[in-house]
């Protein structure tokens, strides 16, 4: 007999003998989590074993192992010797052992946030929400999209501002976040105070910007010309932040000089400095990202931005950039002004659930199906690239 493989997994080290006749599975010792059941057929032998045992001997003549822990991934073994899969199952097992589990620390409407220690790990899962509530659907592959999106503008906007992005490669990430449900909805990012604005940019009036001015003449105190339309572009682009709600809680549109107070309040003798830096720098993204986006077929009419501070005290670029979920997108062809715009973002929700205020927000299949088409519409325009679940 001589050894035909060794193994030496964690704290379960393990040889596999074999002669002509046996094989025999050696110093495996009392670990909980290498409960694999095998089946062995034979010339005229069946036996079942668990591989919990410090040893044991099987008659091998014809073999197939099933392993539930990793498939149907069998060996087959004849009288001079045996064929076995061993590779895969010790492999599997190691991950079950070794691999480290995590918890999102953070749940937001649609993503997850999991602390890995150096970093972050941001998943952008494939629920929807729509006016503050997050609705009982979800939306196959929106994750994805929405991360493979960002990371797109991020890497397109990296000479405006720095940007808190450091890989959508799963395997530079914990071997947890490998796994199938992580794959393309997931972004490693640099940790990051978030300050407590979102910063809205407007370029054309419309939503609640368009229902204020209505009433008001003015957008978020701001005064506008008279005689505006409906989807009419603005003279330049208007910087209208918000407050951070709480999860079902509504935002507040505040001005300028209250975003300046909020800030000086949780950052005393830069309130200033920080609100003209993230005033400038939301205006100076969105012109970018509006004509690159209009070149290739689509006008976005507004998007919100949020920053955070670095440990140094600089401000960088986190969240997500310019997606569906953040931004109104309308199809350039066809645009006119004196109207509401068709879209490729979740307005089509929108105005589904305004017309069906009994929904008890859950979606029909039709209005799920034509919103992941809006947004793989959108992403084929913008990155010149046909989605798939791993971006490549």
């Amino acid at each position: 007999m001589h050894v035909y493989a060794s193994y030496a997994y964690s704290q379960y080290p393990c040889n596999i003998y074999n002669n002509d006749t046996y094989m025999c599975v050696c110093n495996i010792i009392s670990c909980p989590l290498l409960f694999c059941r095998a089946k062995f057929l034979s010339e005229g032998f069946c036996g079942f074993f668990n591989i919990q045992v410090h040893f044991h001997c099987a008659r091998i003549g014809q073999a197939k192992r099933q392993n539930p822990m990793s498939g149907d991934a069998g060996f087959y073994a004849g009288n001079q010797g045996f064929l076995f899969a061993f590779d895969r199952l010790f492999n599997s097992w190691e991950r079950t052992v070794s691999m480290k589990e995590y918890k999102p620390f953070k749940s937001g409407k649609v993503r997850e946030v999991y602390d890995i220690g150096d970093s972050l790990i941001m998943v952008a899962t494939d629920r929807i929400s729509a006016f503050d509530h997050i609705l009982k659907n979800r939306i196959t592959d929106k994750g994805a999209i929405l991360t493979q999106m960002s990371s797109f503008w991020f890497e397109y906007t990296k000479d405006v501002i720095r940007n808190h992005m450091i890989t959508t490669d799963n395997e530079r990430m914990p071997e947890f976040f490998r796994q199938e449900q992580f794959t393309g909805n997931s972004m490693k990012v640099q940790k990051l105070t978030m300050l407590p604005l979102e910063c809205i940019v407007r370029g054309y009036i419309t939503g609640s910007g368009w229902a204020s001015y209505q009433e008001t003449g003015k957008v978020c105190g701001i005064e506008l010309p008279e005689g505006l339309q409906e989807s009419q572009q603005l003279p330049e682009p208007l910087f209208t932040p918000s407050t951070k709600a709480e999860l079902g809680d509504h935002d507040e549109n505040i001005s300028y000089e209250q975003c300046v107070e909020v800030l000086e309040k949780h950052y005393p003798g830069k309130g200033k400095q920080y609100a003209e830096a993230i005033r400038d720098n939301t205006i100076a993204l969105y012109k970018k990202c509006a004509e690159y986006a209009k070149e290739h077929g689509i006008i976005i009419a507004d998007t919100k931005f949020e920053f955070g501070l670095d440990e140094n005290g600089e401000i960088v670029l986190g969240d997500e950039m310019l997606t569906p979920d953040s931004s109104r997108f309308w199809p350039a062809d066809g645009y006119q002004a004196g109207h509401s715009q068709p879209s490729y973002d979740k307005q089509f929700v929108r105005d589904w659930l305004k017309a069906n205020p009994d929904s008890d927000y859950k979606l029909p299949q039709d209005v799920i199906d034509r919103t992941i088409e809006k947004y793989k519409e959108a992403y084929l325009l913008l990155t010149g690239k046909e989605f798939t679940r791993t971006g490549k």
